[in-house]
C-alpha cells in the first residue's frame, strides 16, 4: 500500500513545513518535506499459542525489503488449547509455557528462538527473577543471547506471573512470503 497525504506542521521556530507520504518523493505544495513509505505487514496467527485476548495480533512480520523482522506480542503461561494457566502459583511453570507459546508464534512467522534479537520479560514480582531466569537460559542457551529488559509490572494480563515478548530476525525466504 502506498498513500499520498499532506500534513501541515509548524517547526519549533514557527516555520511551516508540509510533510507527505508517497513513493514518488514529491513534496506537497513545493515545500520542505519528508518521506515515509507505507508498508504491508503480515499478521501471524497460530493455534500453537493462545489466541490474542484483545485487539492485537500474536505477531506481525515486516517483509524482507523492510528488514525481515517479526514483532511478537507478549506470551503468558496459558495452554493454547484450554486457555488455562499451567499453574496458578508456579512462576517457573508459567515462564516455561510462555516460552513454548513464544516459540510457536516465532515458528509460524518463519523465525525461531535462535533468531530472537530482543526480549522483554514482565514479572508480577521482581523476587521471581531468578526462577524465571533459570527457565529463560534453557531456551536461550546459544551465544549471543538476545538483548533483554526485565521489568516488574503491577498486574499482567489474566493476573499472570510472567509475560515475555520478543523481536526476531526473519530469515530471507520466510520474510519474502509476506
Amino acid at each position: 500500500l502506498e498513500t499520498r497525504s499532506c500534513l501541515e506542521t509548524r517547526s519549533g521556530r514557527g516555520n511551516r513545513m508540509f510533510l507527505f507520504r508517497t513513493a514518488t518523493r514529491q513534496p506537497c505544495r513545493g515545500r520542505r518535506a519528508t518521506t515515509t513509505t507505507t508498508t504491508s505487514m503480515r499478521r501471524v496467527q497460530t493455534d500453537g499459542a493462545p489466541a490474542a485476548i484483545g485487539p492485537y495480533s500474536q505477531a506481525v512480520v515486516m517483509p524482507a525489503r523492510h528488514g525481515g523482522v517479526v514483532y511478537c506480542s507478549g506470551q503468558i503461561g496459558v495452554e493454547a488449547t484450554s486457555g488455562a494457566f499451567v499453574s496458578d502459583s508456579d512462576v517457573a511453570a508459567q515462564a516455561e509455557q510462555a516460552l513454548v507459546n513464544l516459540r510457536a508464534v516465532l515458528d509460524a512467522a518463519g523465525a525461531s528462538l535462535q533468531t530472537v534479537v530482543k526480549t522483554t520479560v514482565f514479572l508480577a514480582d521482581m523476587a521471581d527473577f531468578a526462577a524465571v531466569n533459570a527457565v529463560y537460559v534453557r531456551h536461550f542457551s546459544t551465544e549471543p543471547h538476545p538483548a533483554r529488559a526485565c521489568v516488574a509490572a503491577r498486574t499482567l494480563p489474566k493476573s499472570a506471573l510472567v509475560e515475555i515478548d520478543a523481536v526476531a530476525y526473519v530469515p530471507l525466504a520466510a520474510a519474502d512470503d509476506s
